[in-house]
Formats: structure tokens, C-alpha cells, sequence
């Protein structure tokens, strides 16, 4: 279980010119005390039937931190707004004690111009683990539908949201904005300019208990 909670929201969305700090199963992964995110949502989104999700695969040792991070899982129904996302972590490099632990999930959907946001606030775990859970709802996802394109980092020729010159999806280890080496795995496919494909969920559900997003 997390034992400390740090309110501290940074995002890592650079807007415009200026830096602006602000988004294999395993059991039983550790679900925070602050649970279950509730941001307005207005279902406004056309005809669509059943949860949607997509997937990242994060290569083996990009991190510069003791985490590194092997997938990420979104999973979201576009009628409510509500959505799970689900991190797993590399054997040899699970989400760690002995340090502070933050997270910034920044999804963006060039064919709708919407960019998603999940930030839980700073934590850590007394036991390592290699599954976190995060979970809310967002107006965002709401006009979001299977085919969509959708890309957690900003990289070389794609697409970027308006006024934002830089993103990314990604875990810090100990973050400090005063640091510029940051303990840092950002979440994205081997060639970081490749999106994720919106399909059809294979999932019943979506996670009701985790990590609330801010």
C-alpha cells in the first residue's frame, strides 16, 4: 500500500514556449487511499457501443531510474468517461521502495484535437511491485472511438496539441522540478513516434479501484 501521499501535480506538457508543470496480468496490485478520480463528465460523444481500450509496449531499458516500466493499458468507456489505465513494470525493474513515485499519463488524439491528462498525486509503496492501477473519468475520452490514433509522447513529425510544444507519458523516480537529470522511463513503443490503435476492449470492465487521476 502507498504511505504517503505528496500533493504535487506536475505536468510534463511544455505549453508553448513555456514549461508549464502541470497524463502479462498480475494479481493483486497495491491500490492507493485516494480512489476513484470524479471529473465532470458530459456523455456528448456520437453512437458507439462497448469499452474501448489501447496499448503501449515500452522497450527493456530505456529508464534512467530504478523503474522501468514494460506496458501501459487503457482502458475507457466513451459514453461515461470513465477509464482504467494499467502500468506493468519490467521484473528487473518493478515501481520501487525507498522513494517517492510520480506519474504522468498525457494522451493525445489528433483526429478528435483532444488531449487527455491523468496525474495521481506522489506516492510510495512499502512493497515493491510490478502492477500499478489508475483510474477516473474524463469529458476527453468521450468522443473518442475505435480506429483513433492515439499518441503518449510527443516525438520527431507527429502531431502535436495546440500551444504545446512538447509531452509526454512517463514515471519519475524522486521527481524535483529543480532537478534536470530526472529518474525518468517514458511510456511509448520502441520507435516513440509510432501511436496506439483504439480498439474494441477485451476487457469485461473497467477498474473501479486504484490510483485516482487528477
Amino acid at each position: 500500500m502507498p504511505t504517503s501521499l505528496t500533493r504535487r501535480w506536475w505536468m510534463l506538457a511544455l505549453v508553448s514556449t513555456v514549461a508549464a508543470c502541470d497524463s502479462p496480468n498480475l494479481a493483486s496490485p497495491p491500490v492507493a487511499s485516494a480512489l476513484h478520480g470524479s471529473n465532470a463528465v458530459t456523455p456528448n460523444a456520437p453512437s458507439k457501443a462497448g469499452l474501448l481500450e489501447l496499448s503501449v509496449s515500452d522497450p527493456r531499458g530505456d529508464n534512467t531510474g530504478p523503474i522501468d516500466v514494460r506496458s501501459m493499458n487503457f482502458v475507457f468507456d466513451n459514453t461515461s468517461g470513465a477509464f482504467s489505465v494499467t502500468l506493468q513494470a519490467y521484473p528487473s525493474g518493478p515501481f520501487a521502495t525507498g522513494g517517492s513515485i510520480h506519474i504522468n499519463i498525457n494522451l493525445y488524439n489528433p483526429a478528435k484535437s483532444s488531449f487527455f491528462h491523468c496525474n495521481p498525486v506522489d506516492f510510495a509503496l512499502d512493497a515493491a511491485t510490478r502492477t500499478l492501477v489508475l483510474t477516473g473519468t474524463s469529458s476527453e475520452v468521450t468522443t473518442w472511438a475505435s480506429g483513433d490514433l492515439i499518441y503518449p509522447v510527443s516525438a520527431p513529425g507527429t502531431p502535436l496539441p495546440p500551444n504545446v510544444s512538447e509531452y509526454q507519458s512517463a514515471v519519475v523516480w524522486n521527481f524535483d522540478i529543480t532537478m534536470p537529470n530526472r529518474f525518468v522511463d517514458a511510456i511509448a513503443n520502441s520507435d516513440p513516434s509510432v501511436p496506439a490503435k483504439i480498439v474494441r476492449s477485451r476487457s469485461g470492465s473497467v477498474a473501479s479501484q486504484g490510483l485516482a487521476c487528477l
